[in-house]
């Protein structure tokens, strides 16, 4: 099935809308569910975008399961924890870039773990904070969100 880009963006914003308004419906431990999944699919297409080649499937992975585990980590441990999440995560990247210099010290840079580093930090350390608000008021950053990301696509498509 072939749909338009205006088509997808409606069907996929209908999805978005249902499940982010059943999670807060619903609220407690399904909030933090829900941004542990948004940030896992947020930081795969934010590292595909840099990373977009098959063979860089597992940094996308790996920055997905960091970001959901930063997620978790502020959910169960309160928002003090997401920067220690966050130097975990850094330490992780770290270690794989060794691993990946101790193979092939020529054709090895840090570029790949920056990129995740960066999707960590723009994406799921940012999400955490939703954490500390209640439901109306991540009710009205996620409508505000919405309504500037909208308009951004069609001034795009209409003048860009």
């Amino acid at each position: 099935m072939n749909l338009t880009p205006h088509c997808q963006r409606i069907c996929t914003a209908v999805v978005a809308v249902g499940l982010v308004g059943l999670a807060l419906w619903l609220g407690g431990p399904l909030i933090a569910l829900t941004l542990m999944v948004l940030s896992a699919l947020g930081l795969w297409e934010f590292t595909a975008m840099f990373r977009p080649a098959p063979e860089h499937m597992r940094l996308r992975l790996l920055s997905a399961v960091l970001g959901a585990g930063l997620v978790l980590a502020a959910a169960l441990l309160g928002l003090g924890a997401a920067p220690w999440a966050l130097a975990a995560s850094f330490w992780v990247l770290a270690l794989r870039f060794l691993l990946r210099y101790g193979k092939n010290q020529e054709g090895s840079d840090f570029s790949d773990e920056i990129i995740a580093l960066c999707g960590l930090a723009y994406i799921p350390l940012m999400l955490v904070l939703m954490l500390g608000l209640s439901r109306l008021e991540i009710l009205l950053v996620l409508v505000s969100t919405a309504a500037s990301d909208t308009a951004a696509y069609y001034s795009g498509t209409l003048w860009g």
